[in-house]
C-alpha cells in the first residue's frame, strides 16, 4: 500500500505510470486498473498514459511501451459496470480506466433492480438466480456489489485517484458506491457461503489525493477500508510512525 500525497500539479499522476510502467515492466502479464473520480479525469489519466509512455518511458521493452511508441495495453474507458464486463470478456490485455461513479446504483425502485439484475446476468449467466432478489435497497445493493466482484480480475496494482472521496468509509450506511466499489474488491465483510467465487481481488493499491484526510488520520483509514485494507497501519516513508 502507498498514498502520493503530494500537492495539485506536483506530478502524482506521471509518479503513478511510472509505478505502472516498472511492474509491466517486471512484471509483463501484470493486471492493473485506475479508478479516477469522475469522467473528465478518467479521460485525462487515458491522455497522460500516452504521452508519458512516447516521451518519458525510454525504452521499447514491448512490455510496457511497443516498438511504435504507444502503450503495450490498450487503455479503455470504462462508463459503466456493463462495459467494464464487455471488454473483459473481449480481451484482458487491456487497462481499464474506470470512474467512481460506476459503482454508484439507486436501488429503491423496483425497476432499477430490476434493469441491474438484468444487466449481469446477461455477463455472468451462470450466477445463482436467487442472487439479487431482495427487495431492501440496502440488501440488494450488497448483493449488486458482490456479484460485480466475479467480473474483477485479479489485480496486481489497483490506481486510485482523489481517494479522498472515499473518507467515509464501508459502513452499511455510507453512500452506496462505497458500499458497492468495496463489495467489488472483495472486501471481507461480503463473504457468503453461497458466493464461491467472492474474495478480495487487489494485491497491491496507490492511492493518490491532495487532500488525504480533512481532520485526522482516520479518514486514511476509512478509504484503505473500502479497498480492502482495513488492517494497514500508516506510516511515512522512512517506515516510522506520524501519530503522536
Amino acid at each position: 500500500i502507498a498514498y502520493l500525497a503530494d500537492e495539485v500539479g506536483m506530478g502524482k499522476t506521471y509518479i503513478a505510470l511510472g509505478v505502472l510502467g516498472l511492474i509491466r515492466h517486471l512484471k509483463p502479464r501484470a493486471r492493473v486498473m485506475i479508478i479516477a473520480p469522475r469522467e473528465n479525469i478518467q479521460r485525462k489519466w487515458i491522455k497522460e498514459l500516452s504521452n508519458f509512455v512516447l516521451h518519458n518511458w525510454q525504452v521499447e521493452d514491448n512490455r510496457f511501451k511497443a516498438l511504435n511508441g504507444k502503450p503495450v495495453y490498450t487503455p479503455i474507458q470504462c462508463g459503466s459496470i456493463q462495459e467494464l464486463g464487455t471488454f473483459s470478456r473481449i480481451n484482458d490485455q487491456r487497462d481499464p480506466f474506470l470512474r467512481m461513479t460506476m459503482f454508484s446504483i439507486a436501488a429503491r425502485q423496483a425497476k432499477s433492480r430490476k434493469r441491474y439484475r438484468d444487466t449481469l446476468r446477461k455477463l455472468l449467466p451462470w450466477i445463482n438466480r436467487g442472487m439479487m432478489h431482495s427487495q431492501d435497497p440496502f440488501e440488494f445493493r450488497d448483493d449488486y456489489g458482490r456479484v460485480v466482484n466475479a467480473l474483477i480480475p485479479d489485480l496486481d496494482l489497483l490506481i486510485v485517484d482523489e481517494a479522498h472521496n472515499l473518507k467515509h468509509g464501508f459502513g452499511p450506511k455510507v453512500s452506496n458506491r462505497n458500499r458497492v466499489l468495496g463489495l467489488a474488491l472483495g472486501h471481507r465483510d461480503g463473504r457468503r457461503p453461497e458466493c464461491k467465487w467472492y474474495g478480495p481481488r487487489v494485491k497491491r493499491v496507490l492511492l493518490l489525493s491532495a487532500t488525504p484526510f480533512e481532520y485526522d488520520y482516520a479518514d486514511i483509514y476509512r478509504q484503505l477500508d473500502v479497498l480492502g485494507f482495513a488492517n494497514a497501519k500508516v506510516s511515512r516513508a522512512d517506515g516510522t510512525d506520524p501519530l503522536p
